[in-house]
């Protein structure tokens, strides 16, 4: 199996934007979750999304990732900028 780069790009491509919603279209691969590593892209678009007003849990949902995971990447207790 090719090893497949998170992008931001990538991201988008699976979000479907409606005027009420964001609506999350990835999908999991045989149980396993497309972003089980975070990258530093990954991160920066996570808090791009929580300055847009979008919630942890939001995020949390669309990514397939723990509440606790995405606060400590927007707080920086993880990720933090070198």
């Amino acid at each position: 199996m090719p090893h497949h780069k998170n992008t931001s790009a990538d991201f988008w491509r699976r979000v479907h934007k409606t005027d009420s919603c964001w609506e999350w279209q990835g999908a999991r691969l045989k149980g396993k979750r497309p972003y089980g590593k975070l990258t530093w892209e990954l991160v920066h678009t996570i808090r791009a999304m929580h300055a847009q007003g979008i919630q942890h849990r939001t995020i949390a949902a669309m990514l397939g990732m723990s509440r606790s995971t995405i606060h400590a990447a927007i707080m920086g207790k993880t990720w933090r900028t070198p």
